[in-house]
């Protein structure tokens, strides 16, 4: 990753259990933004959007402490998104034709 080709990180974390998440994401955000000198913006995937959530998961993953855990969040989502991507799909070709 060259630094050029970015113009911040973004990082999810999932918290178990959920802390003030709009606090711990500003606080951890300005900590490794401090520590790498690059800006990073963390977010908590727990509790996000399905779409969101799904879109983190594309990522790539840099640490995972329990993978069973892992595991069966990777399976909920995508279980539920692919529940609801034919929805996505039928609401913007309406709004688009």
């Amino acid at each position: 990753m060259r630094r050029d080709d970015y113009r911040d990180v973004d990082v999810a974390v999932y918290w178990q259990p959920p802390p003030d998440v709009f606090e711990e994401e500003t606080r951890l955000s300005a900590e490794v933004t401090r520590a790498i000198h690059f800006p990073v913006d963390v977010h908590a995937i727990n509790g996000a959007p399905l779409g969101v959530a799904h879109a983190m998961l594309r990522g790539e993953l840099l640490l995972a402490r329990d993978d069973d855990l892992l595991t069966a969040f990777i399976e909920r989502v995508a279980t539920e998104y692919m529940a609801f991507e034919h929805l996505r799909r039928e609401y913007l070709e309406a709004v688009t034709t």
